[in-house]
């Protein structure tokens, strides 16, 4: 009975933004079909070619991942995911640095979104391959079977489900992206986030922005299916073999991995003037720097609440598919409802304002990317410590705790970076708050990527830091 309300309370926790609009605003009907269509076909195009490109490049990247072993593997993998991990605002300043004169509009959108996606398709498909494939390459081999019969009538059928589950992911996650179309998308790349931002924020047309919002969340929940649709799979020990591996690939994957990197060493070489530093570092950096840390805080306790629920429901029930439900929900509509909600230009609400929308619409992808496979080795603890009558509590902090610290060490660490680098998530809850990211953001935005990139090293030294001290409290550096 406790974990079915506690399951209830979790769903009201990620609808309730929606339910805030319904019951301020009617939706509003009277659109400009001229409008809706151009975003429409803007988010779909940058959507679609993202995904395309990020799916195709991965896949030849995942072959020539798959061709390699030991520490050359985990490191490519590494750095493959590297992109997705870090804040948005870096892959945009990176973008910008590689082509002098950054083409706004949809296609500088794409080039970032590629540019993040590559790396992450690659990663995640060669996983596939790897758990899928067994020994079928090896066997293959020894009957002679061409590299091109071999990828069409084995490898593409065997993967085919989970790169169908990559290109879904991507194209979710490029539909509803806002931060990049925002500051590299102008004005003809304009997309559904973007828009609906606009008609909230400049024309003040609120009844319109729930519908658009509500329509967007419609074609998201569409697309979705896709992911939740996907089936456990049972990896199967891997065999080497020529017909797995491409050269090529693992050639045009390091190019891609050398192209990002490239970019952020070239900024490095280029900030030579000290200018940059003495403009830089004044009394709004240093409001930022505090208030950065604070928006943090308020995030973390959030996040701790919001786990232990979802840690609570794994303990007493074993399907937790109903969080899918909640993956990729509009920034700017989760924003404008708390914006709604509570008082503007307030500093303690403003705060937790911008926390709650970042709980609310990063909170399910942040658990599933972080815990959900690590949660399915505790299934016979949990089994064992439930046939002893173990409360919940008891396992959480004297058992599962002490086990996963540098998991959750790891995972606490993310969450920093990403909560001092926010940018987009402010915007769209209309917050009077500044952070590393914002300062970053009005950088870029005027196309100062040198002063952008003595942010983004203040960001990077700031998250070393304090996730070693963290780690050293914690003793996470201990050998076990």
């Amino acid at each position: 009975m406790k974990a079915s309300a506690v399951k209830l309370l979790l769903a009201l926790f990620f609808l309730f933004p929606l339910f805030v609009l319904f019951y301020f605003f009617k939706i509003d009907l009277n659109y400009d079909a001229q409008e809706i269509l151009w975003a429409l076909k803007n988010s779909f195009l940058q959507s679609f070619v993202t995904a395309f490109i990020a799916v195709t490049c991965g896949y030849f990247g995942a072959l020539g991942i798959a061709g390699t072993s030991g520490v050359w593997q985990r490191g490519l993998k590494l750095l493959a995911v590297i992109p997705v991990f870090l804040p948005s605002l870096f892959s945009v300043m990176i973008g910008m640095s590689l082509i002098p004169s950054f083409p706004l509009g949809t296609i500088g959108v794409i080039f970032i979104l590629s540019l993040i996606y590559i790396g992450f398709a690659a990663s995640i498909l060669s996983e596939e391959v790897m758990a899928q494939l067994g020994r079928l390459g090896f066997v293959a081999q020894v009957y002679g079977l061409s590299k091109f019969k071999f990828h069409t009538r084995v490898l593409v059928p065997v993967v085919g489900r989970s790169t169908v589950f990559v290109f879904a992911t991507i194209f979710v996650n490029a539909l509803t992206s806002f931060t990049i179309p925002l500051l590299v998308g102008g004005g003809k790349g304009t997309n559904f986030e973007v828009l609906i931002f606009e008609k909230i924020f400049i024309e003040q047309n609120w009844s319109l922005a729930v519908g658009l919002s509500v329509l967007q969340l419609s074609l998201v929940a569409i697309m979705a299916l896709c992911l939740r649709a996907r089936k456990d799979i049972v990896a199967a020990e891997f065999y080497q073999s020529r017909l797995v591996s491409s050269k090529i690939g693992l050639l045009g994957f390091g190019l891609y991995l050398g192209l990002y990197f490239w970019g952020y060493i070239k900024l490095a070489l280029n900030t030579t003037n000290i200018y940059y530093f003495n403009e830089i570092f004044n009394d709004d950096f240093y409001q930022a720097l505090w208030q950065s840390f604070v928006f943090f805080f308020c995030c973390l306790i959030l996040f701790f609440i919001l786990f232990c629920a979802v840690f609570y429901l794994r303990y007493h029930l074993k399907n937790l598919r109903f969080l899918n439900f909640f993956l990729n929900p509009s920034s700017v509509l989760i924003g404008f409802a708390f914006y709604l909600l509570l008082p503007a230009n307030h500093a303690v609400f403003d705060f937790w304002k911008v926390a709650l929308v970042f709980s609310v619409v990063g909170f399910v992808s942040f658990v599933k990317s972080n815990f959900e496979n690590q949660m399915q080795l505790f299934e016979q603890q949990i089994k064992v410590a439930r046939s002893f009558g173990l409360s919940f509590s008891k396992f959480l902090f004297t058992i599962y705790f002490p086990q996963i610290k540098k998991r959750l060490h790891f995972a606490v660490s993310l969450l920093f970076i990403f909560c001092i680098s926010e940018f987009g998530l402010v915007k769209a809850s209309g917050a009077a708050i500044k952070t590393l990211g914002t300062e970053m953001a009005t950088y870029l935005s005027s196309y100062r990527t040198e002063g952008a990139f003595v942010i983004s090293l203040v960001i990077l030294a700031v998250w070393i830091v304090a996730t070693f001290i963290s780690g050293a409290l914690l003793g996470v550096h201990k050998k076990s």
